[in-house]
């Protein structure tokens, strides 16, 4: 949990914590398993939480139980997405989706910081050495992309 300092006319001198989550949701083709996965996110009073696996077939934004749902997905068979809390889901930037196995979600927070949250698939054991070496240097020229924005 990170905490974040806000100055605004919503929340002005206070601190806020953001709860992130992780989850490999291994399929969302039914709508019974976003519901299932909205329910535990609000059980668990995450702010974002970052899918792996959702296996979806186009790019989405929507919005179950109050909460935005966005999934990026391309031509990937794994696809990622995140799941916002209502207030957090306000404050979405961009998306970046350039890398097959890596998207970066990008927040405008209230005071016009910028909160970047990574979201991976790695690639498993099987993978070759280097298509895993690949990944792991993909991952840090994204990290250090980031990092010198926020």
């Amino acid at each position: 949990m990170s905490n974040l300092y806000v100055n605004s006319n919503e929340v002005e001198g206070k601190y806020l914590s953001l709860k992130l989550g992780t989850y490999n949701a291994r399929g969302l083709a039914s709508t019974i398993k976003k519901d299932l996965i909205t329910s535990d996110f609000v059980s668990y009073k995450l702010d974002i939480l970052s899918l792996q696996e959702t296996k979806m077939l186009v790019d989405k934004d929507i919005t179950i139980q109050g909460h935005r749902h966005r999934y990026v997905c391309g031509d990937r068979h794994w696809g990622l997405g995140f799941i916002l809390s209502p207030f957090w889901g306000e404050w979405i930037k961009t998306i970046d989706e350039s890398h097959p196995r890596i998207a970066v979600l990008t927040l405008i927070g209230p005071t016009n910081n910028l909160i970047s949250v990574i979201n991976v698939y790695l690639p498993n054991m099987t993978h070759a050495e280097t298509e895993i070496s690949q990944f792991y240097r993909d991952l840090g020229s994204i990290y250090e992309r980031y990092h010198r924005e926020s």
